[in-house]
């Protein structure tokens, strides 16, 4: 004969039921602030001739963080910010964009992981 104790699960499927409001709060918060520090420095980094590409550089969050889904795109919207990432055939690449990323990221994941720890 089994027996099992199912108190810790339902204790459990009540935090997680009680956190999820907080969690989705917090992780949006999260993104919301890195991608401000991802404009930041993708501002700085950005090589400068006109200007145009720095100042088109914009964040745009998409989703409030209630749902599943919460999308942070940032960049810049002038066409020439692909060539100065990337490079062309005439002229070597200047990245700025994955960068300010990469520089960003592991930040990012550390709020998200305290974030879901406090959960439990």
């Amino acid at each position: 004969m089994t027996v099992s104790d199912w108190s810790e699960i339902n204790t459990l499927a009540v935090k997680l039921d009680q956190g999820r409001a907080r969690v989705g709060r917090d992780v949006s918060q999260e993104v919301r602030r890195n991608a401000a520090k991802v404009e930041e420095l993708q501002r700085q980094l950005v090589a400068w001739e006109t200007g145009f590409t720095h100042d088109s550089i914009t964040t745009v969050i998409t989703g409030t963080g209630n749902s599943q889904e919460l999308y942070a795109d940032v960049g810049p919207t002038h066409f020439v910010g692909r060539f100065l990432e990337w490079g062309t055939e005439d002229m070597a690449p200047q990245p700025f964009a994955a960068p300010a990323l990469r520089a960003h990221e592991s930040g990012f994941v550390k709020g998200v992981e305290r974030v879901a720890g406090g959960l439990l």
